[in-house]
């Protein structure tokens, strides 16, 4: 918010002018009279980056960082200042100039000469100022430089408060005052740096001659201001280096401004450096010459706090309603509601490409980049990057060529930092849900092989999981857009993806013809004799992405209608052994969202060393109904690839002994509607009164059981299917930070729902699995209805991928 009248370029190609926005300064007499601002009231032609600032600020995310930088430097041992990290849009800016109406602030800007948009806006003689320390040779000058600058800063912003003749300023009218002088203010700490690097004084006579004065006598200005705040946006354009004959200089005019800033570790001052960019062993610079220890870098921001209340409530809206662009925007960070809730008709029509514009980070939609297409991929399909430790045998390079990945895809493809670990050896990263970007993905990948795509992105750093569950949410994936693609045009403007489409298409197109037809005519295994195609005929689907959720606890009614809402399919944590991936079901287009409302495919990824079969407990649709109103619900059994010679021999509890007499007693041709392959014999599992559960069973992964597998990806799925907790490496673990942390979803847990509002409190449900002893024969491959394999034949390595 500058008074820069200098024209400039919105993110959505709109032009956009600091002067748009105006402060109107009311000051009384001397002595520090009644002091008033407001910022000029936005018309309909300001940009809605400028409009978003006026809008109420959410969450109490301002008032925990202040808390968290009044405890950090309480102490004397510590540099006095904190990084704060995090990717675009995550109100970085907004939060800290929110700490301006609690301690007396004085933001900079340092934006690259290369940007022509952005906001707040650079400030320009100050950049050209410190950009110069990139050409110089010495470090000693280079920390010079930067002793000059903390004077030229502080010695500006005073002198615009004693020209004005104020005492006792309150930090709130002070920010306003210098908004309003922003442009003055620019040019006089440049200025007055210029004239004391003319005195060719060192560094720390610098401080001692004119920084700490200034410091004090700026303080002593404000009423009840325990420190003064310095915001550096943008810092990382002071991480370039000097160049010679000799080679490259490490050591930046950053690491110098932190050498120098510990000067000030006694003094009442405090600096926030803020930034998309960063290199994690440039968080907590130890290249320096001083060895004072360094914060951890500070990564909570907002994330789903919408308008301050529950997104959606329970019973209130319909699938059809969620599927609404401005509804997707409400999710995630404050860059998509602020925009659409500011934006004129042209931008809200234009803001699924502006989220496909963050991805491909501003470049031409004609052609997509590597970075655009692995950020799509990942917030589809959860791709993760994983710390060294989770891949020891990998190489120096690999692991650096991992990181930089992994730093790249925060800083300019949207992906989200959820904590970086004190060591700052490496960080936790992630693509947490929010459906206007899944939108955004969804559309950038329309016209790419994702299979082809997701092969060739993996790498021993880029944790998938298991391989069968990434393959498995692969084959979702693409049975839903296929069922996408065969929907009517929802027209131009509107979601392609985000929208309900039938659960029996969406089934079609995941199986291959010769399974599809036996499944849709096939009965439950308890129940009545209803066919599935009739069970589901009114049931939808409505998912652009995956995410965690935490634990067993978190599979209920409330997570399957909360999925629906933000188009999500949940993935269970590798803790949970019985269901691995959830596809919540709305019974009924035009119902509204709610507990009673919804059921689910579950399914269960067996892996090749595992040769359990499993089914659910008896009471678990009664477990999950809590209500008792009682859905129809299917259970799916996938063994990608799998041979059963491979499966590890079980041994039978007595408890499953005891069950598997109890199923030989009661066996009865009502329980299940089974289908082996032709001349066939049959394993049927322990058989439960479960009410109208559709139990399926698939073994391989080829063209023969899933449609979306082509025959000519076959090498790409073999390559897909070969191939320390969060919260406890977490530095910040007073009070709020935990909260904040899941608040930016790395996984849902019982605490992440807080975003929708429920009727009553959804009762849990509980799961377990009775398994069988394998037979050592291989089978083909094949899909099995009512929980049965068929123990026929062989799985030849043309079948079959190993």
């Amino acid at each position: 918010m500058a008074s820069d009248s200098t024209n400039k370029r919105g993110s959505d190609g709109t032009a956009e002018t600091s002067e748009s926005k105006r402060v109107q300064i009311h000051a009384g007499g001397g002595n520090g009279g009644d002091l008033h601002w407001q910022l000029t009231p936005p018309t309909a032609d300001t940009p809605p980056t400028y409009k978003a600032w006026e809008v109420d600020y959410k969450g109490n995310h301002a008032k925990v960082l202040l808390r968290t930088i009044t405890n950090l430097f309480g102490s004397n041992e510590h540099a006095p200042y904190l990084v704060i990290v995090q990717s675009s849009g995550a109100g970085k800016s907004r939060c800290v100039y929110e700490l301006g109406s609690s301690l007396p602030l004085i933001s900079l800007n340092l934006r690259e000469y290369s940007e022509t948009s952005g906001f707040p806006a650079r400030d320009t003689q100050i950049c050209r100022l410190l950009h110069r320390g990139a050409d110089e040779s010495s470090r000693d000058d280079k920390r010079r430089l930067c002793a000059v600058f903390l004077a030229g800063v502080l010695e500006a912003a005073l002198s615009i408060i004693l020209e004005n003749n104020l005492t006792d300023l309150d930090p709130s009218d002070w920010r306003g005052l210098l908004e309003r002088n922003k442009q003055s203010f620019d040019e006089r700490a440049a200025k007055r740096a210029n004239e004391l690097w003319e005195e060719l004084s060192p560094d720390h006579e610098v401080i001692i001659l004119y920084v700490l004065p200034a410091i004090q006598k700026l303080s002593s200005c404000f009423k009840d201001a325990p420190h003064l705040l310095l915001g550096i946006d943008e810092y990382h354009t002071l991480n370039f280096r000097h160049t010679t004959s000799k080679g490259s200089d490490e050591y930046t005019t950053y690491d110098a401004l932190c050498d120098v800033l510990h000067y000030l570790r006694r003094e009442k001052i405090l600096i926030i450096f803020m930034s998309t960019t960063f290199k994690l062993g440039r968080l907590a610079p130890s290249i320096g010459e001083q060895h004072i220890k360094q914060h951890a870098p500070y990564v909570s921001l907002p994330f789903d706090v919408y308008d301050g209340g529950p997104i959606i409530t329970e019973d209130e809206l319909t699938l059809t309603d969620v599927c609404n662009t401005e509804f997707l925007c409400r999710f995630g960070r404050p860059l998509w509601y602020t925009r659409w809730k500011c934006g004129d008709a042209g931008v809200q029509r234009r803001i699924i490409d502006f989220a496909m514009l963050k991805l491909n980070t501003f470049a031409s939609l004609q052609r997509i980049s590597n970075g655009a297409k692995f950020a799509a991929l990942s917030i589809r399909l959860l791709l993760t990057f994983e710390p060294d430790r989770h891949a020891p045998s990998v190489s120096t390079e690999t692991y650096q060529e991992a990181l930089g990945k992994e730093l790249d895809q925060v800083a300019s493809h949207m992906r989200v930092v959820h904590s970086v670990p004190e060591h700052c050896e490496y960080m936790r990263t992630g693509t947490p849900s929010e459906p206007i970007l899944a939108e955004a993905a969804g559309q950038l990948l329309m016209r790419e092989d994702q299979v082809k795509c997701l092969a060739e992105a993996l790498n021993p750093l880029v944790g998938t999981g298991e391989p069968g569950k990434l393959a498995a949410r692969l084959l979702f994936n693409l049975a839903h857009d296929a069922t996408i693609l065969g929907l009517e045009s929802n027209g131009f403007e509107n979601p392609i993806y985000a929208r309900p489409i039938p659960f029996l298409d969406f089934f079609k197109n995941l199986f291959a013809d010769q399974w599809s037809e036996a499944i849709l005519d096939s009965t439950p295994v308890g129940g009545d004799s209803t066919p599935f195609k009739d069970a589901f005929t009114d049931c939808y689907v409505h998912f652009t992405h995956w995410a965690k959720i935490g634990d067993e606890s978190c599979i209920t009614t409330e997570a399957l209608w909360k999925g629906l809402a933000r188009g999500i399919a949940w993935q269970c944590c590798g803790n949970m052994l019985d269901i691995d991936l959830v596809i919540p079901m709305l019974v009924g287009k035009e119902s509204k969202l709610g507990c009673d409302t919804v059921t689910a495919l579950f399914v269960k990824i067996q892996s090749k060393s595992k040769g359990q079969i499993v089914t659910l407990r008896k009471d678990f649709a009664s477990t999950l109904f809590q209500s008792g109103t009682h859905h129809p619900l299917v259970f799916l059994t996938m063994q990608l690839g799998m041979k059963l010679s491979e499966a590890k021999p079980l041994q039978e509890t007595t408890a499953q002994t005891a069950i598997h007499q109890g199923r030989d007693s009661q066996n009865d041709s009502k329980d299940a509607n089974i289908t082996p392959a032709a001349g066939g014999g049959s394993l049927p599992l322990s058989r439960t009164s479960n009410h109208n559960r559709y139990d399926i069973s698939a073994i391989g992964c080829s063209s023969r059981i899933y449609r979306a597998v082509k025959d000519e990806d076959k090498v790409h799925w073999r390559h897909i299917l070969a191939s320390q907790k969060l919260n406890d490496e977490h530095p910040f673990k007073g009070p709020g930070h935990l909260d904040l942390l899941l608040q930016s979803k790395p996984f849902f847990s019982n605490s992440s729902f807080g975003w929708g509002g429920n009727k009553a409190d959804a009762d849990r449900m509980i799961i377990d699995q009775n398994t069988l002893e394998s037979d050592p024969e291989m089978v083909e491959e094949t899909v099995a209805i009512g929980g049965v394999w068929d123990d026929e034949g062989i799985l030849s390595e043309d079948d079959t991928f190993p």
